[in-house]
């Protein structure tokens, strides 16, 4: 339910992943929401999303930066705590991600790199939303998933990626 829609995209897409990222809000450092299908194997990729409930309260949320927690959080309550970490103004388009994976692929889309080869991104590119495609965006897109990616790996926020559980976050690529 973020920026006032079920999906921040606004499409008919019922699936979110099991892991999420927003900003803290006692310090502004990432903020780890995890659903048990994380922690069960599932992935932050489009395989490991499953169909969200206002009945699961199944979501953790810790930020290792200053150690606020929640537990039994669902979907609709992480708006509550804190907005997506992942997120910018480009103009008047509103750039986001759920996760640092996630901007990873926004950012092959945006130059024109093929997606992952697997079933479940092939057809990614029907959720990214009409006005990150436009051509005349994409420069000033990639200049924005570039900057928040940077400082994703330099402010070392991502330390807490270090004990996600069996289902590890890929290393992130320096750009």
């Amino acid at each position: 339910m973020f920026h006032g829609r079920i999906q921040p995209s606004g499409s008919s897409h019922s699936r979110v992943p099991p892991l999420i990222e927003l900003r803290c809000p006692n310090c502004s450092g990432i903020l780890v929401c995890k659903h048990p299908a994380y922690l069960k194997g599932g992935s932050e990729t489009a395989s490991g999303y499953w169909g969200t409930t206002s009945q699961d309260k199944s979501f953790q949320a810790s930020c290792s930066s200053c150690f606020f927690t929640r537990k039994d959080l669902s979907y609709f309550d992480l708006p509550k705590i804190g907005e997506l970490y992942f997120q910018a103004s480009v103009g008047r388009i509103h750039f986001w991600a759920w996760n640092h994976e996630h901007l990873e692929v926004l950012l092959s889309f945006l130059e024109g790199k093929p997606l992952l080869e697997s079933r479940w991104w092939k057809n990614y590119w029907k959720f990214i939303p009409g006005a990150w495609k436009q051509p005349s965006h994409r420069k000033a897109l990639i200049n924005t998933a570039n900057k928040l990616l940077q400082a994703y790996l330099t402010s070392g926020s991502n330390r807490s990626l270090r004990s996600l559980g069996p289902a590890k976050a890929r290393p992130l690529t320096k750009r």
